[in-house]
């Protein structure tokens, strides 16, 4: 890593924590321009960009004030796939990606796996009773073949829950688009995340 990087991944960390919608990219472009360097600048990899964006939350909330914060996430999180494991109990949720980690720095973004052949709009008609702003259906070509996404929000990042039939989830510990191994947790290993943050 050189000065460039460290000062690129500081100042785009900054503006992500100023308007939380943009994407890392954008945000490592938009601090090469503001500091001056030239476009073709090597950019700072994604996670020099959350450390310092973690850095930057740590030093504004404090340690105690970073932990309840990533502790009231998961709750939330949490509380999304209880309702609806009890509302389709039939299905097996798992939360997939860095929010699996407790991870909500820098373009943070919930996803999780809903594997079951429930018909999307069932899916939808939930997320409203659990008061989510309206979900959007779309469909995504993945590894596995088409598979149908929903797309909503918490407070705090966005959302979305992909449909998975069974039959179609061959390979269930890898990222449906790039099938690299993924982080994941099921809603038991996520209460047990939660007890170790307290």
């Amino acid at each position: 890593m050189n000065v460039e990087q460290d000062d690129i991944a500081r100042r785009a960390a900054s503006l992500l924590q100023k308007e939380p919608n943009l994407a890392v990219n954008d945000a490592v472009t938009q601090a090469t321009a503001h500091l001056g360097l030239p476009r073709d600048t090597p950019p700072p990899s994604t996670a020099l960009v959350r450390r310092h964006a973690q850095a930057l939350a740590m030093s504004q909330l404090g340690q105690h004030g970073y932990a309840q914060q990533r502790y009231e996430r998961l709750v939330a999180i949490i509380d999304l796939i209880r309702q609806l494991e009890h509302n389709f109990p039939r299905a097996r949720l798992v939360l997939v990606g860095r929010a699996s980690e407790g991870h909500f720095d820098a373009d943070p973004h919930v996803h999780i796996r809903f594997i079951a052949d429930t018909p999307i709009h069932l899916i939808a008609d939930a997320l409203v009773r659990a008061h989510l702003p309206d979900p959007e259906i779309q469909t995504f070509a993945s590894r596995v073949g088409v598979l149908e996404q929903l797309h909503s929000a918490f407070d705090f990042a966005p959302l979305t829950i992909t449909r998975c039939p069974p039959q179609q989830l061959t390979h269930a510990h890898l990222d449906l688009q790039t099938g690299k191994p993924i982080a994941q947790r099921t809603l038991l290993q996520l209460e047990q995340l939660l007890t170790g943050e307290k």
